[in-house]
């Protein structure tokens, strides 16, 4: 932005007058101007951030502003997470009018990693030291206190999927408020963050690549089991972006096969879509292994699927909205009053399984997928919940045949006896 040179010397003139911090006044009305206009959901979420770690965690939450009125140099508590990075910038003795005027610091980017370095990694320290040091045993082991947290927000956001339903609301808009539930959950339950495991990424929709480790999703040894014989039974030669051409070389008299995959298909009318590719590195543990050791740090870090002796690459990104379309209209089959409770149950199951292949959020779909089917069950005032010792995204990403999945679905599911 160019300034007239005499406008920019009548500034630079009231600044030293204390009576007119033209400085704070100009950062206030420009600051947030562009990023709230390009990114009006996300800032809004931030402010919702902020005031969430400010209600759940009130000691913490002012502990750490006390920390960083020291380090900032400002008295006056913050109410809102724009005051706060107000004061922050305030603080730059270096901050000159020409560079206030010039955008450098209006990215939405730019305000999440002040608020995740400033406020929520200290705040979430913090409160992790409070917490029980043994977990809870079992699939996704937490500490007690986290595991209460996530089952009580679970519980809720099930209920407003309930709700949802039975109001004939679009499986578009369910599945929005449970993304957004869902990033609110990793902050309140004190996910970790860091520049490898981003806490933005829960709920957040995919527009990239993503590979997932069975051991990392503690799949049971009895899913694993089953993809080893899904590969020995059939091995494709599909394009998988997760491994170098080393990897996916044919075998030879003298260089073994080292990659074993299988992709999952789904069908939408005619058109067969392309969904989750099993995956096994090594014939076995150990040979793993022992390639682990000669692995670049290059190829680990271009090549997600090298991290894992069994994986699943996700569904294409490019497909995720082909998948939802579909799931769309399996849903407003269930909002049909004239289906019988099997019909219902096996549509659900569909979702269920649809939903697991398009892995749709760069973290978090599990748990959004559990929460939308549990809230359509008890919507379509079907008997069941989710058994949490069959963890159904694992059984689904496991299951390359849907209509196998939905036999089999009930084998997931706890039934809730009749009330006397």
């Amino acid at each position: 932005m160019e300034i007239d040179a005499s406008i920019l010397e009548r500034l630079n003139a009231i600044e030293k007058n204390d009576q007119y911090p033209i400085k704070a006044i100009l950062l206030a009305n420009t600051l947030f101007e562009k990023v709230v206009e390009q990114n009006p959901q996300e800032w809004l979420d931030l402010e919702k951030k902020f005031q969430l770690l400010k209600e759940k965690y009130p000691e913490e939450f002012e502990e750490t502003i006390k920390e960083l009125k020291v380090k900032y140099k400002f008295d006056s508590n913050p109410s809102s997470v724009q005051d706060l990075f107000l004061h922050i910038y305030q603080s730059d003795g270096d901050l000159s009018i020409p560079v206030i005027l010039s955008g450098l610091h209006k990215d939405i980017d730019t305000f999440y990693g002040l608020f995740l370095r400033n406020v929520y990694n200290p705040l979430a320290e913090k409160a992790r030291k409070k917490i029980s040091k043994d977990s809870v045993i079992g699939l996704r082991d937490k500490a007690p206190e986290i595991q209460a947290m996530f089952l009580k927000g679970k519980s809720q956001q099930i209920a407003s999927v309930k709700k949802q339903y039975l109001e004939q609301e679009s499986f578009e808009n369910i599945f929005k408020d449970s993304c957004r539930w869902r990033s609110d959950l990793a902050y309140e339950c004190l996910e970790e963050h860091s520049p490898y495991l981003s806490i933005r990424a829960f709920g957040r929709v995919r527009t990239s690549r993503l590979v997932s480790g069975f051991e990392a999703s503690k799949a049971p040894k009895a899913l694993i089991d089953k993809c080893e014989k899904l590969l020995s039974d059939r091995t494709d030669e599909t394009e998988n972006w997760a491994f170098p051409e080393w990897a996916k070389q044919p075998p030879t008299m003298y260089n073994p096969r080292e990659l074993w995959q299988r992709t999952i298909y789904g069908q939408v009318g005619s058109e067969q879509i392309p969904l989750t590719r099993l995956n096994r590195l090594g014939r076995d543990q150990e040979r793993f292994n022992q390639m682990s050791i000669r692995f670049h740090l290059l190829d680990l870090a271009n090549f997600q699927g090298l991290r894992h002796h069994h994986s699943w690459t996700h569904t294409d990104h490019q497909y995720i909205d082909k998948c939802m379309t579909h799931i769309e209209t399996l849903y407003k089959n269930l909002l049909d009053k004239g289906k019988t409770p099997e019909e219902k149950l096996n549509l659900i199951a569909r979702i269920h399984w649809w939903g697991c292949q398009a892995c749709p959020c760069e973290r978090g779909s599990a748990a959004i997928m559990e929460a939308i089917c549990q809230g359509l069950l008890e919507g379509a005032d079907l008997p069941y919940r989710l058994n949490p010792e069959k963890p159904a995204d694992i059984y689904a990403l496991t299951e390359p045949d849907e209509k196998t999945f939905v036999k089999d679905y009930e084998q997931l599911l706890l039934a809730i006896p009749p009330r006397e």
